[in-house]
């Protein structure tokens, strides 16, 4: 999953990557179901910034589209 932060105004330019993968056996082994690892890059040189653990992350994206996207009872 790719994206790209260009907001030159501010001088904030990142591209990272997202990758995720299930690992149904995991729970067997006492480890998460969700695995997942970003990839922060200088978007001019591919230079590495960062390397993240992804799961957390995508728990909380998860977690933030459900919440958007479920209408509170009594919404129009």
């Amino acid at each position: 999953m790719p994206a790209l932060v260009n907001d030159v105004d501010a001088g904030r330019q990142a591209l990272a990557v997202k990758v995720v993968s299930v690992f149904d056996k995991n729970a067997d082994r006492g480890l998460a179901r969700i695995q997942a690892a970003v990839l922060v890059i200088d978007p001019e040189t591919g230079q590495p910034w960062a390397l993240l653990e992804g799961a957390t992350l995508t728990a909380i994206r998860t977690a933030a589209a459900s919440g958007a996207a479920t209408r509170s009872i009594g919404a129009a």
